[in-house]
């Protein structure tokens, strides 16, 4: 589990359940990143990340 609180106070999480394949994440990953600029913007890279995070559950990740 990968916890992170905002700067607002808003606790995130990230975790995996029995089914979280690490190589087909990964692959979403890269996925994310290739369909966004994100040597470009600051929110560029924040789109790549919500569109992995949209998704994530598809790997056995849950984001909540």
């Amino acid at each position: 589990m990968l916890v992170v609180v905002s700067n607002q106070g808003v606790v995130h999480y990230i975790c995996k359940d029995r089914e979280f394949d690490r190589e087909a994440a990964v692959k979403l990953i890269k996925e994310c990143v290739e369909e966004y600029d994100v040597e470009g913007s600051t929110a560029e890279r924040y789109k790549a990340v919500l569109a992995f995070l949209v998704r994530c559950s598809e790997v056995g990740l849950f984001y909540k």
